[in-house]
């Protein structure tokens, strides 16, 4: 998930962090990012699904791989 995480870039990385590692909620990430809540809630559901879309791609790679 680590090297995945790195290929977000900073913006998306930093939003994830402050979420899912900090829990903090959208509205203080919002306040440290100098960002609007509903904005961060829009980029942290885009960096999700990127961040998942990475994940599978990845397990793809990996199990095409192992053939």
């Amino acid at each position: 998930i680590n090297s995945c995480m790195e290929k977000l870039g900073s913006e998306c990385t930093e939003i994830l962090k402050m979420t899912i590692y900090d829990d903090l909620s959208m509205k203080e990430v919002g306040e440290k990012l100098g960002k609007n809540e509903n904005h961060v809630r829009v980029l942290a559901y885009r960096c999700r699904n990127k961040l998942r879309e990475l994940i599978t791609e990845n397990q793809t790679i990996y199990n095409l791989l192992k053939l």
